[in-house]
């Protein structure tokens, strides 16, 4: 199209050449590559071929047919009423003319006359210059046959104001038609032309030009009124032109590469049938109506654009869609043949239908959203807002942690490379801690604060605080916001996230660590992105920050990081020890991953909660057991400490000073404080299953003789105890408390200690040998033993019994003395 000031200068010129040239032909209704001709077609006049001079049509459609050799007719389901001629044949008729011949001749139904013409598969064709059938009255065409025009300018039927039509069958075309792109080639026009009243209930019309339009109605009749419930309708230009009056399209079959569907002035609806071909709605500076609306079963194959022809319009051109099924691209074109979504000079407004080809949501009516099908089609429902799962975030770490990272100076490793560490950090799936079921997890349990209350984000509540911070953002001129943010459906989602904060770092001979504070908390979110993967800041908005699970509802959670700051060779087991808020601590064993010699990445599975998370490596304690030291690291923990001895006794584990319980095993907790300083120092803790005999009786030994003394000769062995068939029967060292002996020359020595025992023990167990005293080893045993004879010696009985007669009787001496004395 051309600029405004190009067209008006255009339009003065054509004019001023028309008037000089008054005998020139007017120019026609349709063109070939634009609508430029409109004004012009507002008031066109006919245009005849036989003598140059422009008629007027009331004149023009006065002509009568060719004469006839022989009857054409009959009328009135008469056979014997025959006429030569058709027109004859009409004007006599009281309600039926039936062609009984091919005929070429011009007809005109006067105005209050009501007839049907039966074609009866003949053909009618029109004489030179002239509409083949002028309508004026009221015409019912059926039957087989063909109605055609070979003139230029001409239709084959032409329905004027107040007339009537109705079209049940035939076949309506202009064989002639000789239209290009570039013009008219000399013969070309509408095939069917109304300004009455026009219905197709069946019949075909046809073209193949290239210039004008297959059927205009409404040009010089704003209440022309035109329905098509069926037929065939075929053309290589614009199908159905509505200039104005109305236009009602039931159903049918129109196939055009261009247009199927043309409207200007008109109000054109579109409930079915099937428009293989474009359909566009246009204005211009005159126009007072307009309007397409497609709804029921229309199946349109092709694009709709609404069009402003000059921008001086004080309507927009509209094209409205409640239904059908719309295989093509919806488009809005200005003057210049372009315009955006945003171009105010047209418009859509879409309530339903189905799709294949995606548009703008602004053209969707209020409080609708366009809706993607599993078939890749599309469709108009209720705008929702709905909740789904999203994807853990990228790590978040402060830009100043590196101020706060504790490394020593002479350690192998500084605050920058720990802060790269903790970005690091991310959530990832291992085992059944997949992120999925993480992001769903979070999903269930997430909240959002509306009005000062915290809500579930699948609430009404929250629905409705995320179509308000949509809305707010798409009308904030201020932010690049999906301008169609308002009529898309809205989900909300919970994003979880690590906030990792660096703490320490140490890199030495005995400790390889790292420590962070890491937290998982998550955004909630509302977007209008077609998936949540494709959130960005132009269809996302943020409805509260930084959210915390409540502790009973923190997922498992599988966190990955980089450690190769570290330098942990290949190899060497990594531990992750984890310190709750409450003092309880955790260890995990991590999964690590390897590259040019030491480790890369760990991954650990979490299954407790978060808060302060230090990556071990080499992190060595030492634990004192009854004076011996054993140098541990996280890689002992949940081995068995050494298994102690000790007769009669079972082994019962390790009592720790200043820790209650007993420990067979180096759990995580001791661990812990050893890692924390505490020194342990244990002592091996037994219990007693089994005790030894009582000490057996010795066999009596032979009666003293007269003599007091001892007599020095060699000792009786005693006899050694009977062993009992108790298994359990052990003499036990009093010294160390073990029961292991061996008989020697001086007594039985325990292998334990050292102890010499003199007393005949050899029936007991684990004593080896046999112990026989001799005359020596008797006289030491005297000079060593005490004065006072111990119960468990053996003495003789009747030196015990002198020295009791003596005692008794210096007591009664000592009392008579006494009482001698008094």
């Amino acid at each position: 199209m051309r600029k405004q000031t190009h067209f008006k200068k255009v339009v003065s010129f054509a004019l001023a050449a028309a008037m000089a040239v008054s005998v020139c032909t007017a120019a026609l209704a349709d063109e070939a590559t634009t609508e430029a001709t409109k004004k012009a077609a507002a008031s066109e006049q006919v245009e005849t071929q036989s003598d140059g001079e422009t008629k007027d049509k009331a004149v023009m459609l006065t002509g009568e047919a060719d004469p006839q050799d022989a009857n054409v007719a009959y009328v009135d389901s008469d056979t014997s009423k025959t006429y030569t001629t058709l027109q004859d044949a009409i004007n006599n008729a009281a309600d039926q003319v039936v062609l009984t011949s091919n005929v070429t001749e011009s007809v005109t139904i006067p105005a209050g006359k009501s007839i049907q013409l039966n074609l009866n598969d003949h053909k009618i064709t029109n004489t030179a210059d002239k509409h083949t059938i002028t309508n004026n009255g009221t015409l019912t065409i059926t039957g087989n046959g063909t109605v055609d025009n070979v003139s230029h300018g001409r239709a084959a039927l032409y329905n004027e104001k107040d007339a009537t039509a109705i079209v049940e069958s035939g076949t309506f075309t202009r064989s002639q038609e000789a239209g290009t792109p570039s013009g008219n080639g000399g013969n070309s026009w509408y095939v069917v032309y109304n300004d009455g009243t026009l219905t197709f209930n069946g019949g075909t019309v046809e073209a193949t030009g290239k210039f004008s339009s297959l059927v205009v109605s409404g040009q010089n009749n704003a209440s022309a009124v035109m329905t098509i419930n069926n037929g065939n309708f075929n053309n290589d230009f614009i199908v159905i032109k509505a200039e104005g009056g109305t236009t009602n399209i039931t159903g049918g079959t129109f196939n055009s590469p261009e247009q199927t569907l043309q409207s200007w002035d008109s109000i054109t609806t579109v409930t079915g049938g099937t428009l293989n071909g474009a359909i566009s709605s246009w204005v211009w500076e005159n126009s007072t109506t307009n309007g397409v609306t497609i709804s029921g079963d229309a199946v349109v194959n092709g694009n709709l654009t609404a069009a402003n022809y000059d921008n001086k319009s004080s309507i927009a051109s509209s094209i409205t869609i409640n239904g059908g099924k719309i295989n093509g691209e919806l488009k809005k074109r200005n003057i210049d043949d372009a315009a955006d979504a945003t171009y105010t000079g047209a418009k859509f407004e879409v309530t339903a239908g189905t799709f294949t080809k995606k548009f703008s949501a602004s053209y969707l009516a209020s409080g609708l959203a366009l809706k993607e099908n599993a078939d890749g089609t599309y469709t108009v429902g209720e705008k929702t807002v709905d909740t789904k799962p999203a994807k853990p975030e990228k790590t978040e770490v402060s830009d100043n942690a590196e101020s706060k990272v504790e490394v020593k100076k002479e350690d192998n490793i500084t605050a920058s490379e720990v802060v790269e560490a903790a970005k690091s950090t991310e959530i990832v799936s291992k085992g059944d801690a997949t992120t999925d079921k993480i992001s769903q997890e979070v999903t269930n349990s997430a909240t959002v604060t509306v009005s000062g209350k915290d809500v579930a984000i699948g609430s009404t509540e929250a629905a409705e605080a995320a179509k308000v911070a949509i809305s707010a953002a798409a009308t904030d001129s201020s932010k690049n916001f999906d301008p169609d943010a308002e009529n898309k459906d809205i989900t909300i989602v919970a994003v979880p996230k690590l906030v990792v904060e660096p703490k320490a770092a140490a890199n030495n001979d005995t400790d390889v660590s790292m420590t962070f504070d890491i937290k998982m908390l998550y955004d909630v979110k509302a977007t209008v992105a077609d998936d949540v993967k494709n959130m960005t800041e132009t269809n996302t908005v943020t409805l509260e920050k930084n959210k915390e699970m409540p502790a009973e509802q923190v997922p498992t959670v599988a966190i990955s990081l980089d450690v190769s700051a570290l330098k942990i060779p290949e190899g060497q087991k990594v531990f992750v020890r984890h310190v709750k808020e409450d003092g309880t601590v955790y260890y995990y064993e991590a999964e690590t991953k390897t590259e040019s010699g030491i480790v890369k990445t760990i991954t650990f599975v979490n299954p407790d909660g978060f808060s302060e998370f230090t990556v071990m490596a080499n992190k060595t304690v030492t634990v004192t057991i009854d004076g011996k030291e054993y140098a541990l690291s996280a890689a002992d923990i949940g081995k068995g400490f050494e298994i102690a001895k000790k007769d009669y006794c079972d082994w019962k584990g390790v009592s720790f000073k200043g820790i209650e319980g007993v420990y067979t095993t180096l759990t995580k907790e001791l661990y812990d404080k050893a890692a924390n300083g505490q020194k342990l120092e244990g002592t091996n803790v037994f219990e007693q299953v089994w005790f030894p005999p009582e000490e057996p009786t010795p066999a009596p030994t032979a009666a003293p003789t007269a003599t007091p003394a001892p007599v020095e000769a060699a000792p009786v062995t005693t006899a050694a105890p009977t062993a009992t068939p108790d298994d359990s029967q052990y003499y036990t060292c009093v010294a160390c408390g073990h029961h292991n002996w061996t008989a020697t020359a001086d007594g039985y020595k325990c292998d334990t200690c050292g102890h010499l025992e003199t007393k005949q023990i050899s029936g007991y167990k684990n004593v080896k040998g046999t112990y026989a005293p001799t005359a020596s080893s008797a006289k030491t045993a005297a000079a060593t033993a005490s004065t006072i004879p111990q119960t468990s010696d053996e003495m003789p009985i009747v030196p015990i019994a002198i020295i009791a007669i003596a005692a008794l009787l210096g007591l009664g001496v000592t009392a008579y003395m006494k009482k001698k004395q008094n």
